[in-house]
Parts: C-alpha cells; structure tokens; sequence
C-alpha cells in the first residue's frame, strides 16, 4: 500500500510515500519492488527500506523513464517480516501540474513479490493496489486541460439526418480511486 497524508500536490512539490505490506500469516524474508509513474508528471528522486524491512538486498534503481524499484527483507531468516508495517519509502517530486489523476503503481510478478520463508520462490502476493494523486497548479488552483482540437471551418456538405437510438439506463454505481498501494499476502501458502 502506497500512503500519503492526501492526494493533492501542487506542481514542483515533494512528497513522500510509504510502501506498506501486511503478511497475514505469512513469514516473508524478501520484498521486490518496482515501481511506475509517469515522468512527464512526476520525478522519482530516492527509494529505501522501511522500519519493517531493515535490510536492503539489492540497492535503489531510478530509472528517469517513470521507473523505481529496490529489494528489502527481513533481517534476516530467524527474524522474519511478519505482520503490517512500512517496508519502503518513496521520495517524489511533482513537475507540472495534471488536468487528471496521475497514477503510481506496481508493477506485476515477478517484478514486484514477496517471498515467504519456506515457500521458495513463491511469491505470495495477493494483490498489488494503484494509487492516483492530482497535481494541482503552483498556485493550489485545479489544473484544467487544453483543447489542441482545430476549430472546425463552415463548408457546404449535404446534411445528414439522424437517426435516433435507445439510450442505455444510468446506473446509479460510481467509481473511486485508492489513495494506496496495497501489497498483502494470503494466509498460508
């Protein structure tokens, strides 16, 4: 699970992200992350290990092209990762402001996993979640998108007459967004 404080950052921002894991019942020795955004909105500037990840296994790779990723783990395999808790942090900077959402997620198996001690290489993911953040104006006011669309010129064309067709019911179901990343894990695998 990705978490932030909120998902509004203004343009030229920093902010930070923690990288949460619950184990369930699950004893993990490893976690394997990887990371993508998209860099024309955002700039990856540090990956590290979290309080409940002290060991880092393979050093932080940034990648300008909207990727970030690092291995953690326990310390080691008598002192298992086991329960919630952070296992990475992520340090980001905003870099223009975005009419939309902006999504920050995983990147499925086998390039994000965790690994149970005594599963192998078995990953015991269960789910991975995308986070979104708005990146608002410098000046806190919502960013708005540009019509690159010509205008459209008057020529003389026949004129088509419409036909007209059912229109489908509204349902009354709406959509949100996560304000996290989730990783967790089933129970026994």
């Amino acid at each position: 699970q990705l978490e932030r404080a909120f998902n509004f950052v203004k343009s030229g921002e920093k902010f930070t992200l923690d990288v949460k894991l619950d184990t369930t019942t699950n004893q993990v020795g490893l976690v394997q992350l990887r990371i993508v955004y998209d860099p024309a909105y955002i700039e990856a500037e540090e990956i590290t290990n979290g309080p409940f990840a002290p060991r880092i296994h393979v050093s932080k790779k940034i990648d300008p092209n909207g990727k970030v990723s690092i291995s953690v783990g326990a310390k080691d395999s008598t002192h298992p990762i086991t329960g919630a808790g952070t296992v990475a942090i992520v340090s980001m900077k905003t870099i223009k402001a975005s009419a939309a959402p902006v999504s920050i997620k995983f990147t499925p198996s086998p390039d994000t996993t965790a690994n149970a001690i005594g599963e192998g290489e078995h990953d015991v993911l269960i789910g991975r979640t995308s986070a979104t953040i708005t990146i608002l104006n410098p000046d806190g006011t919502e960013a708005t998108a540009i019509d690159n669309t010509p205008t459209p010129t008057p020529t003389d064309t026949p004129t088509l007459t419409p036909t007209l067709s059912p229109t489908p019911e509204a349902s009354e179901s709406a959509s949100a967004s996560s304000s996290a990343l989730l990783i967790t894990s089933p129970a026994n695998n």
